[in-house]
């Protein structure tokens, strides 16, 4: 279980409000993501040729495409905990 959702679960019961629990799981969520694009660019870097060197087209555009996908994750984190 996520730290945030253990503290979560130690407040009082009128203390925890739908919005905290809400924040709580898209957080998670989002990191879940994050964590999940990072283990993408490292199998998609380990199966780049060696000549795929950083600053050539070959190693540019897959990590431009990595980026992208991580866009979505970091834009949620954002707009979530701006919601605080």
């Amino acid at each position: 279980m996520h730290v945030a959702e253990q503290q979560l679960a130690q407040l009082p019961t009128s203390a925890r409000t739908r919005r905290y629990a809400w924040q709580v799981r898209e957080l998670r969520d989002s990191t879940k993501g994050l964590y999940a694009v990072h283990d993408d660019w490292l199998a998609v870097r380990r199966a780049l040729p060696a000549s795929a060197l950083p600053g050539t087209e070959a190693s540019d555009e897959p990590l431009a495409e990595t980026y992208a996908e991580a866009w979505h994750y970091l834009d949620q984190w954002r707009s979530t905990a701006r919601r605080s």
